[in-house]
């Protein structure tokens, strides 16, 4: 099968990327998270200068990842990680969050193949 891999581009797909995070995170791994349990969503800081990329399949989400370059905003450990030693640092680091499979397509061909694909 020959999956599709698209970048959020609207509000609403957006939400449903969130949405699908919270479908992961905290109703199947029940991990305690920064989540809006009102909402039913994850969302943070790195959403506002990041890339969405999600996999739809028959009007569901079955993966999403996150690519956030440094050039367009602060991202996660960047003073842990000392980036700031790398000279030109800022032009040169990304990083790649919230990869998330379906269960139903993890240890299978999509899941070895999708991240090639994103990037």
């Amino acid at each position: 099968m020959k999956y599709e891999f698209k970048m959020a581009t609207t509000e609403e797909e957006k939400q449903r990327i969130f949405r699908f995070r919270y479908k992961i995170y905290v109703e199947e791994m029940n991990r305690p998270t920064h989540a809006d349990h009102d909402k039913r969503i994850i969302t943070d800081f790195m959403d506002e200068t990041g890339y969405l990329f999600y996999t739809p399949l028959e009007g569901d989400l079955i993966a999403t990842a996150r690519v956030n370059f440094l050039k367009d905003g602060p991202i996660e450990f960047e003073g842990e990680y000392k980036l700031q030693k790398i000279p030109t640092y800022k032009d040169a680091i990304s990083t790649t969050t919230k990869l998330m499979i379906s269960p139903e397509y993890r240890n299978g061909v999509f899941n070895s193949t999708s991240s090639l694909q994103i990037i």
